[in-house]
């Protein structure tokens, strides 16, 4: 707290751990220091319990003439009460609200507060708010339009996970997000379903900034793929549909969107979904140049597997698909020629003996594309120890993620 009071250059960002001491007496000093302070742009105080009248002293410096722009504050009793004393959101560029314990009475004491600052907000984080629900977010677009009639223009990040909201609550957000810049919408741990992606892909259609969506965890299935995959052409680089009972179906919907709709898509989070080889396959077909394609516990097979290996990608996880030592033979014939540059293999139950064949593969290459190799969580062996001592002598760059042989020794 010294430095903010000396209003030290080097400064920016004051960050106050849960263990530190951070109550009344600390809020009054720091609200006093914010009046002098031309420095500090963001403080993060999360996991702290205030009292109502220690953010109201908060609240009044904010009201003063400050630089700060980023506010993190309170734990999960800040509540509705917390949010009002609070005071909205001043000139703030980001607000990190989540997990405070918010319901529809906060959002709407939040979209009242609009014409104060509102139009500076960026980065708006609500997740882990269960309370919100779809009630929450109806009250939050019903405020901000009684009250200021423009809708939070500069918002680029929104961050609702984890609050309950279904297919009304959707609605509101598409009208909410008509007048913003939206570029980050997140989602993920929401009981959406599969009906909720008719609103969803008029969100993408109004939004069309949109650049990054979470809907992981929010049970869409392959019938909410199919709906999203037929939405109008977006500007989407990176999508995460993990853990949503997608299938093969699904992800033949989704190859077809990857071809027509999401041409610009760079990363693709797919993870805990059963799509089997086929699926796997046919979103193969669809990829070229990827950035990132995670397919953690998709069940894709060795063909699967293979099919993602020539596709430009430059990170690709396959983790825990029970390719064996079979699948780790495959990929060892084809490891030295492809593009990727981070390569996941853990979890795999691949014996010793083709863990060896895939590294023998990198001897045999002056170059390669790998810079990170993962093959942890499967059998090892001092030999294959030794053999990763001699991959990094040739290609002392890559990083090669393992398990310790626990033997000392192994035959040669």
């Amino acid at each position: 707290m010294t430095k903010v009071e000396q209003n030290d250059p080097q400064l920016k960002e004051l960050i106050i751990l849960p263990a530190k001491t951070f109550g009344g007496t600390e809020v009054e000093r720091l609200a006093s220091a914010l009046s002098q302070n031309t420095n500090l742009i963001s403080i993060s105080a999360s996991g702290h319990s205030l009292s109502l009248s220690s953010l109201r002293t908060l609240a009044q410096a904010l009201k003063r003439e400050t630089i700060l722009k980023q506010l993190a504050i309170g734990d999960k009793n800040l509540g509705d009460e917390g949010v009002a004393a609070l005071g909205g959101f001043h000139e703030l560029e980001k607000l990190d609200l989540a997990y405070k314990n918010l319901s529809s009475e906060g959002l709407t004491f939040l979209g009242a507060s609009t014409d104060i600052g509102g139009q500076y907000l960026t980065d708006l984080n609500l997740a882990r708010n269960p309370k919100i629900g779809n009630e929450g977010l109806k009250a939050f677009y019903t405020a901000t339009l009684s009250t200021s009639g423009l809708v939070l223009p500069n918002l680029r990040i929104l961050d609702l996970s984890d609050c309950q909201i279904g297919v009304e609550g959707l609605d509101a957000l598409q009208k909410l997000l008509v007048q913003t810049s939206l570029t980050t919408l997140l989602l993920a741990s929401n009981p959406l379903g599969p009906s909720s992606c008719v609103p969803l892909a008029s969100i993408l259609t109004t939004a069309q900034k949109i650049q990054f969506l979470s809907l992981a965890s929010c049970e869409i299935g392959d019938e909410g793929v199919i709906t999203l995959s037929k939405s109008t052409p977006t500007q989407l680089r990176q999508l995460d549909l993990s853990n949503n009972q997608i299938g093969h179906v699904g992800a033949k919907a989704l190859a077809v969107a990857l071809k027509e709709n999401l041409k610009e898509l760079l990363v693709l989070r797919i993870a805990n979904n059963p799509l089997g080889n086929e699926g796997i396959v046919e979103i193969s077909t669809a990829i070229t140049n990827f950035e990132e394609l995670d397919l953690t516990q998709t069940s894709c097979g060795i063909n699967g597997a293979k099919s993602t290996l020539s596709c430009g990608i430059r990170n690709l996880r396959l983790f825990n698909n029970q390719l064996g030592s079979d699948g780790f033979l495959e990929i060892s014939k084809m490891l030295a020629n492809t593009n990727v540059v981070e390569l996941d293999l853990g979890g795999n139950k691949a014996d010793a003996d083709s863990m060896k064949e895939l590294l023998r593969s990198l001897l045999d290459v002056e170059q390669t594309s790998l810079k990170v190799l993962i093959i942890g969580a499967n059998e090892t062996s001092m030999e294959v120890e030794h053999l990763i001592e001699k991959v990094n002598e040739i290609h002392p760059t890559l990083d090669i993620a393992r398990d310790k042989p626990r033997e000392k020794s192994d035959p040669e």
